[in-house]
């Protein structure tokens, strides 16, 4: 599905020793510590505590989700304001003023976008006046087939049909024949063939 939506991801920033310091699991220097420590170092130390101590992983969920849940009402948001909650990220569709909840949970803004396309569970966002593109479901990965979605995706976001229906069935037609680089016919989707992912582009992208 192609949507033109403005959308605003917030997440709690730091959100797993945030969580962890409001319920006083470690103390404040323990907190400082690992605020400015690499992501990994907190991934890691986060881990093994909630290995090591029994309950706290479910502890911690039903926190996340008590967060969540006073996010969305000291701002009102109703499920027409709201696009996806993952965990402790929301994609909604304006910028919201009441972000800060307590001393050390906070909502930001971690990006935006002006368009979405889906195929699946995988997402990709982009937006036309950063020129920002990114996705969600595929991990850190890069493939050259980004910047095909990204230029399909900018296109139709300016109602450039004709433009967006030439380009899709110029890049179908020329990997049939395989006439592009070695490198567009490396799976984006593990689970998808290539041509399925082009197919669902021209449908969901071209109005």
């Amino acid at each position: 599905m192609f949507r033109k939506l403005e959308a605003y991801e917030y997440d709690i920033r730091k959100c797993n020793i945030s969580v962890l310091r409001t319920l006083n699991i470690i103390d404040d220097d323990t907190y400082k510590r690992l605020h400015d420590a690499p992501r990994m170092e907190r991934q890691v130390f986060v881990g093994k505590m909630m290995r090591d101590r029994q309950g706290l992983s479910q502890e911690y969920r039903d926190f996340v989700k008590r967060c969540v849940l006073r996010f969305k009402s000291i701002n009102n948001l109703q499920d027409k304001d709201i696009i996806e909650v993952v965990h402790d990220a929301l994609w909604v569709s304006s910028e919201l003023l009441n972000t800060k909840l307590s001393k050390y949970i906070e909502f930001v803004c971690k990006r935006k976008s002006t368009c979405t396309w889906n195929i699946g569970k995988i997402v990709f966002y982009y937006d036309s006046l950063t020129g920002d593109f990114f996705q969600r479901g595929l991990g850190d990965t890069d493939s050259i087939w980004f910047e095909v979605i990204k230029k399909a995706m900018r296109l139709a976001e300016f109602s450039q049909q004709k433009e967006v229906y030439k380009y899709l069935h110029s890049i179908k037609k020329d990997y049939i024949l395989k006439n592009l680089d070695d490198r567009y016919y490396v799976k984006l989707i593990s689970n998808k063939d290539n041509m399925e992912v082009i197919d669902t582009m021209i449908k969901d992208i071209i109005k």
